[in-house]
């Protein structure tokens, strides 16, 4: 789809093609984050660029790494509804990246993201209730959206804390996991 409309000239869509590579372009971040910057300008706020821009800002792709520029993009593009930007805004609040760390409104965004269907969210969201990050620890709901995670074919369990009953995949969570793994979210970032 994205290699499609970049053909046919919608220029936000050129470029996440130079951010990634599709459609036969190389990779150039310089470009893309230019490309976004221009769409975000040129449309009064397009949320996808504004999301675009937040990741470029946080990981310093195509431009000087700036996490209190990539948290402001991404509340941007969250505030318009755009699910990838409130669970990546979760994760600045998770962190302390470009603002202070809180984890309640951690949740509350990766909540709101989940809701509207993000993976990367739900998990992020089980991992809040298994850890009582932001909310009291709650085995029981935390099971039930690392459920969903690895119902929308979402890896992030990497299979830990995933089995097979009845013919359906589920997520495990036991009492003593309180601090298993390393106790951090996903924002997305491999």
């Amino acid at each position: 789809m994205i290699e499609a409309a970049a053909s046919a000239g919608f220029k936000f869509a050129i470029g996440v093609c130079y951010f990634s590579g599709f459609n036969g372009f190389t990779v150039d971040y310089q470009k893309a984050f230019t490309i976004y910057l221009q769409v975000e300008q040129e449309s009064n706020g397009y949320n996808a660029a504004q999301h675009g821009l937040g990741w470029c800002y946080q990981h310093g792709f195509g431009v000087e790494q700036n996490y209190a520029t990539a948290k402001a993009y991404y509340t941007k593009a969250a505030l318009q509804g755009n699910s990838l930007a409130m669970n990546r805004l979760g994760a600045c609040y998770d962190h302390g990246l470009g603002c202070e760390q809180d984890k309640t409104k951690a949740f509350e965004w990766y909540e709101k993201s989940a809701n509207l269907g993000d993976s990367m969210a739900m998990y992020n969201l089980g991992r809040s209730y298994q850890l009582g990050y932001g909310v009291s620890q709650d085995l029981v709901k935390a099971k039930q959206w690392f459920t969903k995670t690895v119902e929308q074919g979402d890896d992030s369990l990497n299979n830990d804390g995933v089995e097979e009953h009845d013919g359906k995949t589920v997520a495990t969570v036991d009492s003593d996991s309180s601090e298993d793994g390393d106790g951090e979210v996903d924002d997305g970032k491999e």
